[in-house]
């Protein structure tokens, strides 16, 4: 309302790039969808020097949360814009923003390097500064490719930083990654968390606790905790029988 009545196109262009980007967190995108549709290029340096907000930024949250080809294609190519002028500003926030997106939108196209290349660079540029908002706000499928990412052992403790943000990761379940690498589980036992999987996977190659805290930034306390569970969900006494049901039960 304050913006209407400023009369102001910059004002009232920002107040409404709001409301879609909230729409966007809220998973509501049938009135959000036909606004970014009316958005123009990508902004100057001067826009993006005046604003936090920027209209051009939310066109291509919501562009990628449609999940459409010719969307996504758009998207990618205005972030790759935006962080062009971005980088040539210095304006890190812009620059973060931007290229988180681009890498959620680059997997959904299925440029799986693509997408991993940018996420290390942006995770390289905001690691130092412990920014942790834009990776959260990008939702599952950031998630999903920083869970990836960690198992190469890229950034494992910054990324484990972000992801204790997301609320499924604060609850104890890691995100779930459809990859062909994902374990199958037997539906009769409970399934074992994907940090549980981690360890079981490391109990296969004779690992102590320590050397196994040491693989996954954890503590060697935290790994004892998580073989209790695993026992207790397997049915087992011990790591031997652990791996030998998991095997059994084709986890593995």
């Amino acid at each position: 309302l304050f913006a209407r009545e400023t009369n102001d196109p910059h004002c009232i262009s920002v107040a409404e790039s709001c409301q879609a980007r909230l729409s966007v967190l809220r998973r509501d995108l049938s009135a959000a969808m036909p606004w970014a549709q009316s958005v123009g290029s990508a902004p100057s340096a001067a826009e993006l020097f005046m604003w936090l907000e920027v209209p051009a930024i939310t066109c291509a949250r919501v562009m990628i949360a449609s999940g459409m080809p010719e969307y996504l294609e758009k998207a990618t190519k205005l972030l790759l814009e935006i962080r062009q002028v971005s980088e040539a500003c210095h304006f890190t926030c812009h620059t973060i923003e931007a290229a988180v997106l681009q890498s959620v939108s680059l997997e959904k196209q299925g440029r799986s390097d693509e997408a991993f290349a940018t996420l290390e660079e942006v995770l390289a540029l905001a690691g130092p500064h412990g920014w942790i908002r834009p990776f959260v706000e990008a939702g599952p499928p950031m998630a999903g490719l920083l869970t990836r990412l960690q198992k190469q052992n890229i950034a494992v403790n910054y990324i484990e930083m972000i992801l204790s943000a997301f609320p499924d990761f604060r609850s104890g379940a890691r995100p779930q990654i459809n990859t062909p690498q994902t374990k199958i589980q037997n539906p009769f036992i409970e399934p074992l968390t994907n940090r549980e999987l981690d360890v079981l996977e490391l109990l296969v190659q004779r690992l102590q606790n320590k050397e196994i805290g040491q693989k996954l930034s954890i503590s060697p306390a935290t790994v004892k905790t998580h073989l209790q569970n695993i026992y207790q969900k397997l049915g087992a006494t011990n790591r031997r029988e652990a791996v030998e049901k998991a095997r059994g039960l084709r986890i593995f």
